[in-house]
């Protein structure tokens, strides 16, 4: 950011140096208000660090990742490897933890209301982490697809009996109740040709 402030000023230095009967006529003032609102508001070069962190710390607060009390440590919201990735600090009970965001718009109205930030991580000074967004690998869609479905006829079968023949079982119909009790065997009828009951 200060990178950009330095970029800015001294593109005005030069052209102060180049047309100085411009600048002297008051157009240059108004063009130095302008650009200096513009990086005060944040709309030039995206929403403060301090903005960022107070909603990275809300959220974490909400999910009950860090404790409610909790509250900012500095006010800078470090740049990561990652783009659009940032690091903030809180501290609560003698504790610091590392807040890791994604930011998905820069608009700073949005990140107000907690609508464009997305938390990654927490993790205290200790190495303890409170909270991780799970990695889908590359190959994986979702966790559905990575574990198939086990359909009840590739089931293996417990035992190596035969099915159960339930050919001379009658439906009941109406209301009236069965009595298993009172039920006697059906006697079978002798002779070589008859099949055993399992």
């Amino acid at each position: 950011m200060l990178d950009t402030v330095s970029k800015v000023f001294a593109a005005v230095l030069a052209s102060m140096k180049t047309h100085k009967w411009w600048w002297a006529g008051g157009g240059g003032a108004a063009v130095v208000a302008i650009a200096a609102a513009i990086i005060i508001f944040g709309g030039f070069l995206g929403p403060s660090g301090r903005l960022i962190c107070t909603a990275t710390l809300d959220s974490a607060r909400n999910f009950g990742v860090v404790p409610y009390t909790a509250s900012l440590a500095s006010s800078d919201a470090k740049k990561t490897d990652v783009k659009d990735r940032r690091v903030c600090q809180a501290k609560a009970d003698g504790d610091t933890y590392n807040m890791t965001v994604d930011l998905k718009c820069k608009d700073s109205k949005r990140i107000k209301k907690g609508e464009c930030t997305t938390l990654y991580s927490v993790e205290r000074a200790d190495g303890l982490s409170t909270f991780q967004v799970r990695q889908v690998p590359p190959d994986e869609e979702n966790e559905a697809a990575a574990v198939p479905p086990v359909s009840p006829a590739a089931a293996p079968n417990a035992g190596a009996q035969s099915p159960v023949d339930n050919s001379d079982i009658q439906p009941v119909t109406g209301s009236a109740a069965v009595d298993n009790n009172s039920a006697q065997p059906t006697p079978t009828t002798g002779g070589s040709d008859a099949n055993p009951q399992q």
